[in-house]
Formats: C-alpha cells, sequence, structure tokens
C-alpha cells in the first residue's frame, strides 16, 4: 500500500492537480505535457464541475430519479445487484450443501460431506477465468452468460430432485458443480467490481457501502430462511432461485451499462439525461480544442489516440 499512490481523480477533486498530473503521467508511461495527459486533466475538470453540482435530497428521486446525473438510480443500482446476487442461490449452495446433498440428492452423511468438498473446489476453480475474461469480453456478457447457465443449472437441478431417482440424483450433483463453477465464473465477482465503477467520485463511499450493505442483509435472509424452506417444502423452496436467476437476465440487459473499457467521464455520460449530456459534449469538445491547441504534439499517434479517445464519450 506505502507503493500505491493516489488516484488522479480524488488527487484532482481534493485541488492537487500538479500531483495528479504527475500520476497519470506515471500510469500512462509518458511526458506531463503530453497531450493525451492534458486531454485527461480537462475531462476530470469538465466531470467533477458536473458531478459536484449540489441537488438538495428528494424522496421522490429513489423512485423517479430526475438528477441530471442520475445518481440516485446508480446507488440504487449498486443495492440491487447484490440483491440480485444473493437470489441466485449462491448460499443455499455454499452454507448448506451437505444438507441439500443429504435432504435432496440422497446422500448420506459422509458421503455428502466428502462430495461438498469437490463442490466447493469448483467454485473455487471458477473464480480463476474471470481475471483474464472480464476486461477481455466486458461485465454485461460475463453477467448475462453467467445468469443464462445459473439459471439452466438450477432449473435442471430443481427437475432432478423433484424426480428422485438414482439416476437424476447423479444428475442433480452435476448441475451443482456446473453451478458453482458458473457463479465463480460470474456473479462471484462483476458485482463488487460495479458499485465503485458507476457511481460518481462523491458518492462512491456511499455506493462501495450499499453494495456490501445489501449483500449481507440479504445474506442474512436467505441463510435464515433456508433450513425451514428445505425441510418443509423440499425441492419446491429452488423454483424460488430459479425464477430469480430468469429474472436477473432482463436485470442485466435493461438496467446495468457496460463499463468495460470506459472512463469515468464516460460512464457519467451513459448516466446523464439529455441536458446534462449536452452540457458534458459542450464541455468535452472545450477540452478537446485546448488539448489539440494547448501545444506541440508529439507525434501524430497521440493526435488520433486522443481524438479516438473524446469520440467514444460523444
Amino acid at each position: 500500500m506505502p507503493f500505491l499512490p493516489e488516484t488522479p481523480r480524488w488527487l484532482y477533486s481534493h485541488g492537487k492537480e500538479a500531483e495528479a498530473v504527475q500520476v497519470l503521467a506515471r500510469l500512462m508511461s509518458c511526458r506531463e505535457d503530453d497531450p493525451r495527459v492534458r486531454m485527461i486533466k480537462g475531462e476530470m475538470k469538465a466531470a467533477l464541475e458536473i458531478e459536484t453540482i449540489k441537488e438538495p435530497f428528494r424522496w421522490q428521486n429513489i423512485f423517479y430519479d430526475r438528477t441530471d446525473l442520475k445518481n440516485y438510480r446508480r446507488l440504487i443500482l449498486c443495492f440491487l445487484i447484490q440483491m440480485m446476487q444473493q437470489f441466485t442461490g449462491i448460499n443455499v449452495i455454499a452454507f448448506y450443501v451437505t444438507i441439500v446433498l443429504e435432504v435432496n440428492v440422497g446422500f448420506d452423511r459422509e458421503t455428502a460431506s466428502l462430495v461438498a468438498g469437490f463442490i466447493q473446489i469448483a467454485f473455487w476453480a471458477g473464480t480463476f477465468p474471470p481475471m483474464w475474461l472480464i476486461d477481455r469480453y466486458g461485465r454485461r456478457p460475463m453477467l448475462l452468460c453467467g445468469s443464462i447457465a445459473l439459471t439452466t443449472t438450477m432449473v435442471v437441478f430443481t427437475i432432478s430432485i423433484a424426480l428422485d431417482t438414482p439416476a437424476t440424483s447423479k444428475l442433480a450433483l452435476a448441475m451443482l458443480l456446473c453451478y458453482e463453477i458458473s457463479f465463480g465464473m460470474s456473479w462471484n465477482s462483476i458485482p463488487w467490481l460495479l458499485a465503485p465503477e458507476i457511481t460518481p467520485l462523491h458518492l462512491r463511499h456511499i455506493g462501495s457501502a450499499i453494495g456490501p450493505f445489501s449483500e449481507w442483509l440479504w445474506t442474512f435472509v436467505i441463510v435464515l430462511i433456508t433450513p425451514t424452506a428445505i425441510r418443509n417444502a423440499g425441492w419446491k423452496f429452488y423454483i424460488l432461485f430459479c425464477i430469480m436467476n430468469m429474472l436477473c437476465i432482463p436485470f442485466i440487459w435493461i438496467c446495468l451499462p457496460e463499463t468495460n473499457g470506459k472512463t469515468l467521464e464516460e460512464i457519467d455520460y451513459v448516466f446523464a439525461n439529455a441536458e446534462a449530456k449536452e452540457r458534458i459534449k459542450s464541455r468535452f469538445d472545450n477540452v478537446v480544442a485546448n488539448a489539440n491547441n494547448g501545444g506541440s504534439r508529439r507525434s501524430s499517434d497521440s493526435d488520433k489516440m486522443t481524438t479516438l479517445e473524446v469520440e467514444k464519450i460523444v
């Protein structure tokens, strides 16, 4: 930690502009007067001016957000995505897998404990691929594919334990393994990334707190009801998670923007209403003009990169 610099945006928002430029230049391996550094500095200034406009708190904005940058909507998404993560059913399997294997699949206690270890290893193994896939394919595709896989495995698992035959018990076990791998590759890590990515700087601490609050709130609910539900409802309990996994698909498609490869300023633009988008576009046009006219450019490649980065926003 002592060797990690503060983020350029935080430094800039606290009046440490020179230090912010130094960190940017180090991160981009270029000089402090490079056109790309000047452009990002201008972007940060323009975005922070819009983000920090104070608006009075109104309860109705929680249900119908009329703010320029949809800050309430972003905070609600931080809550909802962690709620949806818990209602995939992961903690039923993670906390109560031996009970599930005994009561629903039909294993004895010793076998259930042994198999539970392999299921948790499958979960662990599934957490490795996102290290390479998240930035390559994006957050939304990973979550969508994960939700489709989780829905499929949960539906087949539920049908298998409902039929309750030796063959379907083996199929149910295979579905649990596939479920754990699928969750580890998608919903395990991505919700934790999205909360800080979609919230503006001055609300990031709130968004980062709302996410864990939601996660542990719904973990508590799921863990509390699961033993009684398994005992009394049996296989019907898992219909809840089949439905919730299905609902994750339209939730991701409709509500969650793609954040992969976008700057914080671009994410502000994604959430902004029409009027705010015009203001952001106008200010970023000025940033481009200042970056292009602020001094001699080091190379034509730098020019092209600067132009392309801004075109993604406007």
